[in-house]
């Protein structure tokens, strides 16, 4: 017994003054704060400890996915109890999106390790859950089921599946589900499927199908179907080729008559302009002036009904103006094309340059010469009316020559502005 402890004593001894050397030569420092069985464990991947102690028993987090930032590293892992067993696992690392301890999995680029997530998630296609998907396109990106009854994710991309009466019409710009009701004038039975204005009155939507209040002497002949763009109450039942009271009765007029609330006769009244062309580049302006004055037409057309016999050149142009003096889309006829009927001459009320249509305040009409041709002297040119395509504006010349006044900007010397009962 005795003998023994002394060899021990030696043993022990004999490996300390080798250390010291070893020390003494740089090779080493010696570890004094633990025991060499309760040692750390790594910060994360922990090799195997030294004495018989285990290595730190799990992985630190890893790289986040693709997050721009980087995981911080894990934290150092527990003690070692004794010898065989691990420390504890490593913390997750803070910044970016790191993983949850004890996992370092790396993802792809176009996948992410998510919060609450065990395994990688492909932001393409997100992570189901229920009716809807988390993290879809990016991590905590939840795809809204606001008036849908489920969601998908495609391409990183939420696509709800709308209620009825409701649409995503926005579904490139933001994630708030179907945020659209489809039983509006503006969103009729889809997004953006507007109930046209054109001849109406008054607009609904009923069932995803536009059923306009049409004004007189208007009617909807091919009643709305909920597919088609919607084209309001199309049809003119003053028409020249389409007169009648209703859809069904239709006649086209004579060359020299007019449609009157259903019926073709000689008109009642009409303008009188009478310009002298008797040189190249001459032009002379008459102007309808709109009561009220900046009346509101965007999206609409002003319709005015002419006729020119015996013209034989020159130009008839027609074109809408604001309350600033700002030009509308104009429209030129050649004069000639209208020496033998009565026409409807139709002018878009739009924006175009400085022009406001939602100003508007006369409608133009310009008598112009031709270089290339001869004119008439005097060229003579009758109106019968002027009107909106919703009848906002009416203008007949029954009685007299109404807002029609002659321009002193434009003009021709002679000419002349007057009223008749009906055309000679």
């Amino acid at each position: 017994m005795l003998i023994e402890k002394e060899r021990s004593w030696i043993s022990h001894a004999g490996v300390t003054t080798a250390l010291l050397m070893l020390v003494g030569l740089g090779c080493g420092r010696i570890s004094t704060e633990l025991p060499l069985d309760q040692e750390d464990g790594g910060a994360s991947n922990g090799g195997a400890g030294t004495a018989g102690a285990s290595g730190g028993a799990a992985n630190g987090g890893g790289v986040a996915g693709d997050s721009t930032a980087s995981a911080g590293a894990g934290e150092v892992g527990g003690r070692g109890d004794e010898a065989g067993s691990g420390g504890s696992p490593g913390a997750a690392g803070s910044a970016g999106d790191g993983g949850a301890a004890g996992s370092g999995e790396l993802c792809d680029a176009e996948s992410a390790l998510c919060t609450g997530q065990s395994q990688c998630t492909d932001l393409r296609l997100g992570d189901r859950q229920g009716s809807t998907v988390l993290n879809c396109g990016a991590c905590g990106n939840t795809c809204s089921l606001e008036h849908a009854n489920g969601a998908t994710c495609a391409a990183g991309t939420c696509a709800p599946s709308c209620q009825s009466g409701f649409a995503d019409c926005n579904s490139a710009a933001g994630n708030d589900g179907c945020e659209t009701a489809t039983t509006t004038v503006e969103n009729c039975g889809a997004c953006r499927r507007a109930c046209s204005a054109f001849g109406a009155t008054g607009r609904s939507c009923s069932s995803g199908q536009c059923a306009p209040k049409c004004a007189p002497h208007f009617a909807d002949c091919n009643q709305d179907q909920g597919v088609a763009p919607d084209d309001g109450c199309e049809t003119y039942l003053d028409g020249l080729d389409r007169c009648g009271k209703d859809c069904t009765a239709k006649v086209a007029c004579a060359a020299t008559d007019v449609c009157n609330d259903g019926s073709c006769v000689a008109p009642s009244g009409v303008v009188v302009i009478s310009v002298p062309l008797t040189d190249v580049s001459q032009a002379q302006r008459a102007a309808d002036i709109l009561a009220p004055s900046g009346i509101n037409l965007a999206g609409l057309s002003l319709t005015v009904r002419v006729y020119a016999p015996g013209a034989k050149g020159g130009i008839l142009s027609a074109y809408a103006s604001d309350t600033s003096s700002g030009i509308g889309p104009s429209v030129s006829t050649n004069l000639a094309s209208i020496s033998q009927n009565w026409t409807d001459i139709t002018i878009p009320v739009a924006v175009k340059g400085s022009f406001n249509p939602e100003q508007t305040k006369q409608i133009n009409l310009e008598v112009r010469s031709e270089s290339s041709t001869s004119t008439a002297n005097p060229t003579v040119v009758y109106v019968d009316s002027v009107r909106s395509s919703n009848l906002a504006v009416s203008d007949t010349f029954d009685a007299s020559k109404g807002n029609f006044v002659m321009s002193s900007l434009i003009k021709v010397d002679g000419s002349t502005l007057t009223w008749a009962a009906t055309v000679p």
